[in-house]
């Protein structure tokens, strides 16, 4: 298992507030991980509190009272974008009704070092309008967190339950219903999106059982990527979306 990959992206303060008062209950004899720790004692010590696989860390996030479970709380910001850069890069040429597009907005949310996920939890304003075209996809270090169009994100490779973001797995693809639902990572109870070309608010609930084989892989990281991805065929207009706002909330085990 590979849970250090280091990639860099842009830094976002983050205010953290401890669940237990700062009280440390569990692993007593050893010191906190550090920016230093390596894959191999991040690893060494997710096998100290027993997690060796996305089951014992879900148990082990419910062990409030034993283990140093933290919460941080910040926000992100996607700037509004719109237009395909058709013929550059991947994309291709502009044909309708094909998935031939799409464009990245970037942001990332940090954690402290040695830490490993417990859950994530996004919100917009509840009166925000936000509004996409043609399909928007939230990618956590890659694995798609939620993607518009269910029959489109469902073409993208599968792994433990995830589908990893690779545009060259749906360059291309004919779209045979632009209102298919939505894809979420926790089910669609766990999020809540406007429809295809409809405007409304954002939210995800993401528990530990939906995210325990990312936060698995990024155990150890500081910065998490986290991208919003919008898709077009041949519009002008493709490849949009408006300003997105996001209070985030983050809970993690601190090893």
């Amino acid at each position: 298992m590979n849970l250090l990959h280091l990639k860099s992206f842009c830094i976002l303060s983050v205010t953290l507030i401890s669940c237990n008062g700062g009280n440390f209950n569990g692993q007593q004899g050893n010191e906190e991980l550090g920016a230093a720790a390596t894959s191999d004692q991040v690893e060494q010590r997710l096998e100290d509190i027993g997690v060796s696989d996305a089951t014992s860390l879900a148990d082990a996030c419910e062990k409030v009272d034993e283990l140093n479970i933290q919460e941080s709380k910040t926000s992100i910001s996607y700037a509004e974008r719109r237009n395909c850069n058709w013929n550059q890069g991947p994309n291709l040429e502009p044909r309708d009704r094909f998935v031939q597009a799409f464009e990245t907005s970037k942001a990332s949310i940090q954690v402290p070092a040695g830490s490993v996920l417990c859950s994530i939890d996004l919100a917009s304003q509840d009166n925000a309008r936000m509004h996409y075209d043609d399909f928007l996809f939230l990618t956590l270090e890659d694995k798609v967190i939620f993607g518009s169009n269910q029959g489109v994100t469902s073409r993208l490779d599968r792994s433990d339950d995830i589908f990893s973001w690779d545009f060259s797995k749906i360059a291309g693809l004919q779209i045979g219903n632009f209102e298919s639902p939505y894809y979420c990572i926790g089910g669609l109870q766990s999020c809540s999106l406007p429809p295809h070309d409809q405007e409304g608010p954002i939210a995800l609930a993401l528990e530990t059982k939906a995210i325990a084989p990312i936060a698995l892989e990024v155990a150890g990281q500081t910065q998490l990527a986290l991208d919003l991805i919008a898709t077009g065929d041949n519009d002008d207009e493709d490849c949009m979306h408006t300003q997105l706002d996001l209070d985030v909330t983050v809970k993690f085990i601190k090893l």
